[in-house]
């Protein structure tokens, strides 16, 4: 039995819509419910910077991933192929 790689692809890009959609409630709410102006500004900048910093340094990590290839799941132990 083996695994495509496109599978957890897909799974990347499911969480990181759910991620974007999460950033956007989380940003209005800071935005509409915020006390002082500037403080609100600023924590809103400082999250969209580390959400931005967070998903390219992921992009940039799986970019070099080759998703045609398969995990063998229940392959034997490679230790093990003298044994019959």
């Amino acid at each position: 039995m083996s695994l495509p790689l496109t599978l957890l692809y897909v799974v990347y890009l499911v969480l990181v819509g759910v991620f974007i959609l999460y950033s956007f409630f989380n940003l209005y709410h800071l935005l509409r419910f915020g006390s002082p102006l500037i403080v609100t500004l600023g924590v809103s900048l400082l999250y969209l910077l580390g959400a931005v910093t967070l998903l390219s340094t992921s992009w940039a990590f799986i970019s070099g991933i080759d998703w045609s290839s398969t995990i063998d799941l229940l392959a034997p132990p490679a230790t093990f192929t003298g044994l019959n």
